[in-house]
């Protein structure tokens, strides 16, 4: 889910580091960099993700925290849960493991009254 959750941020790395290798036009990127920047990126990517939903709002990584006052609404499709902000850019995907997003969606219909 980590993976999905940084689509953006390794498909930007692989096509500076398919760039720099020398496929297209001059090599800037050695073969030891590339292959550095390979596995630094996939032990990344390999932690797993984790939410932390209180009651007072939801921290989607280590670094940040939203409260459930900057949102106005939630969906759920398979293993996404997409809560909905006021604003164009303040939106926020979760991604779920099946076995828990019961439980995610018991909390969120408790804190966002509003659905779809």
């Amino acid at each position: 889910f980590r993976l999905l959750g940084q689509r953006i941020n390794v498909m930007s790395i692989l096509a500076v580091l398919v760039l720099g290798s020398g496929l297209v036009g001059e090599r800037w990127i050695s073969p030891g960099l590339f292959l550095i920047t390979l596995v630094v990126m996939a032990g990344i990517v390999s932690f797993p993700g984790r939410y932390q939903l209180t009651s007072s709002g939801v921290s989607p990584n280590r670094a940040s925290f939203r409260p459930w006052t900057d949102f106005v609404g939630w969906e759920a499709s398979g293993n996404v849960v997409f809560l909905r902000a006021a604003g164009r850019f303040g939106s926020l995907r979760l991604y779920v493991p099946s076995g828990e997003r019961e439980s995610v969606e018991k909390v969120l219909k408790r804190q966002l009254k509003a659905k779809r």
